[in-house]
C-alpha cells in the first residue's frame, strides 16, 4: 500500500497580516476622503459595536478617535443641570506610539491645546467616533469609521491615486470581501448581545418609551380630531333624505361615510388606553423587587394584578397606598370593559336597532338610546368631550401611582418615564441603579398621607 504523504496544514493569515494597520504619523492631518459603497448592505447587516470589537481584536484601539473636550478641576466634571459636563469642542486626536502615552490633536486651537496640556481641559469619558486606517497592496489607505455618534459605519479612501481607478476600485472590493468574510466567521463569538441580555448582568440599557410614544399619539389625534370629524360628517349629509330612500347607490355611498365617523375619536381613546398599560408595565419593570424579578412574575402578570400588587411586588412605594391602588383599578376596570369592547368587536346591545312599522311609517329605535353606558359603543357618537373624559381618568391615574412613591422614585418617573424618549436602566458594582439612589436622607422614605 502507498503511504500518502501529508504536507502541514498551512496555517491561514489573518486579517491584520493580510491589512496592516497604518502608522498614525503616516495618515495626514487633513485629506479627501472618497467613500465606498461595494457591498455597503452587507456591512451595515453587523451592528456597529460588533465591527469596532472585531476590528480591535485584531488591530487593537483605532487609529483616530473623535471627542469633546471638557472643562476639568481636579480632574473632576464640572456638573450643571441641563448636561453632565461643560464641552468646549470636539477634538480630533491620535495617539503618538503604542504606549498611548501623549495625545497628538488635529483640529484643537493652540489655546484649547496649552489648557489640556495645563490641565484646565480633559477629554470627556465618552467618545464620539473612532477610524481605523489600513494599507492597500498598492500602498493607499483606506479607512474604516464610524459617524452620526458612532451609531452608523463607513469605509472610504483616503487622498485616492486618481491615476490607477481600475487597481484601487479591484484591491478595495477584495478588502471588504476580506472583511465580511472573516467577520461572518467572528461575530457571534465577538459579541452575543441577545445572549448577554437574557443574563440579566448588563451594566445598562434603555427601554423605548411606549407609553410617551402611545401618548403623544393620543394628544395629537386630539388636536386635529374636530376637523378631521367635520370633514367626514360633511360627506353624510351630502344627499338629501329622500334621495336616500330612492337612490341605493347614494345610500350605499352614505352609509359607508357613516361608518367612518368618530374615527379619530375612539382612535384617541385607544391610544390612551395603551398609554396607560405602557405606564403600568414600565413602572412594575422598572421598580419591580429583585427577588420577584428573578421568579420572572412581571411576564406572568396582567395589567389588573400588577395594579393591585405594584405597592408589594415593586420598591418605592408609599405603604399607604391601598387606597389610591383601589381607585386607580376601579377606573382601569371601566376603561378596560370599553376598550375590550372595540378591540374585540363584541356584539352589544348598544349596537342594535328596532324596525318597526306602524301606521305604514317604518320608525328605527336605536338601542343605545335606552342604555346608560360609560362611552357610546356606536363610535359615531362619540364627541371631543367623550375622549378629554379618557383622558382626565388616565391622567388621574398616573398621577395617583406618581404620587404615591417616594421622591427619588417620583423625580425619575417624571423626567425618563414621563418626558424622555428611551428609559435609562443602570447597575452599580453592588447591583443597584444609580439613577435611583437618594441624594438625602429624605429621598429615601416613603411618603406618608
Amino acid at each position: 500500500m502507498n503511504n500518502i504523504k501529508k504536507f502541514p496544514k498551512i496555517p491561514k493569515k489573518d486579517i491584520s497580516d493580510l491589512y496592516p494597520l497604518v502608522q498614525s504619523d503616516i495618515v495626514p492631518k487633513v485629506y479627501e476622503s472618497q467613500i465606498v459603497s461595494y457591498k455597503a448592505e452587507e456591512i451595515n447587516e453587523y451592528n456597529i459595536g460588533i465591527w469596532h470589537r472585531f476590528l480591535a481584536k485584531y488591530y487593537g484601539q483605532p487609529t483616530e478617535i473623535n471627542a469633546f473636550l471638557c472643562k476639568a478641576k481636579d480632574h473632576k466634571w464640572i456638573l450643571d443641570e441641563n448636561s453632565e459636563f461643560q464641552s468646549v469642542c470636539e477634538a480630533a486626536f491620535r495617539y503618538s506610539d503604542e504606549s498611548r502615552s501623549k495625545i497628538i490633536f488635529l483640529n484643537v486651537s493652540s489655546e484649547n491645546e496649552k489648557n489640556y496640556d495645563n490641565g484646565l481641559l480633559t477629554i470627556a469619558p465618552t467618545f464620539l467616533e473612532w477610524r481605523y486606517f489600513f494599507e492597500l497592496p498598492s500602498k493607499n489607505i483606506i479607512t474604516i469609521g464610524s459617524k452620526n455618534i458612532h451609531t452608523e459605519i463607513y469605509i472610504s479612501l483616503v487622498n485616492p491615486d486618481k491615476s490607477n481607478k481600475g487597481e484601487i476600485k479591484k484591491e478595495t472590493k477584495e478588502f471588504i470581501s476580506i472583511l465580511l468574510e472573516d467577520i461572518k466567521k467572528h461575530s457571534d463569538n465577538l459579541f452575543n448581545p441577545k445572549k448577554r441580555f437574557r443574563e440579566k448582568e448588563v451594566f445598562a440599557y434603555t427601554l423605548c418609551n411606549v407609553y410617551l410614544s402611545n401618548y403623544l399619539s393620543a394628544e395629537h389625534i386630539i388636536k386635529i380630531s374636530d376637523r378631521e370629524e367635520e370633514n367626514l360628517a360633511k360627506n353624510v349629509f351630502e344627499f338629501s333624505d329622500k334621495t336616500l330612500f330612492m337612490d341605493k347607490n347614494a345610500a350605499a355611498q352614505t352609509g359607508s361615510t357613516m361608518l367612518t365617523c368618530g374615527l379619530f375619536y375612539s382612535s384617541a381613546i385607544s391610544y390612551l388606553f395603551m398609554a396607560l398599560e405602557g405606564f403600568i408595565n414600565i413602572i412594575f419593570h422598572r421598580f419591580v423587587k429583585k427577588d420577584v424579578n428573578d421568579l420572572d412574575m412581571e411576564r406572568g402578570l396582567n395589567i389588573e394584578q400588577k395594579i393591585r400588587l405594584m405597592p408589594y411586588l415593586c420598591d418605592r412605594f408609599n405603604y399607604d397606598f391601598n387606597e389610591v391602588a383601589s381607585e386607580t383599578y376601579k377606573n382601569f376596570i371601566q376603561l378596560k370593559n370599553y376598550r375590550n369592547k372595540l378591540f374585540h368587536s363584541k356584539v352589544d346591545d348598544s349596537l342594535f336597532s328596532l324596525m318597526d312599522i306602524y301606521g305604514l311609517f317604518h320608525y328605527n329605535y336605536g338601542m343605545d338610546e335606552y342604555k346608560n353606558d360609560f362611552l357610546p359603543y356606536y363610535k359615531s357618537r362619540l364627541t371631543k368631550s367623550n375622549v378629554i373624559q379618557v383622558k382626565e381618568i388616565v391622567d388621574k391615574m398616573i398621577d395617583n401611582i406618581i404620587n404615591a412613591m417616594d421622591q427619588t422614585a417620583q423625580k425619575y418617573v417624571k423626567e425618563h418615564i414621563l418626558n424622555s424618549f428611551v428609559i435609562p436602566f443602570m447597575n452599580s458594582s453592588v447591583g443597584q441603579d444609580p439613577l435611583l439612589q437618594p441624594k438625602n436622607e429624605e429621598d429615601s422614605i416613603p411618603i406618608r398621607a
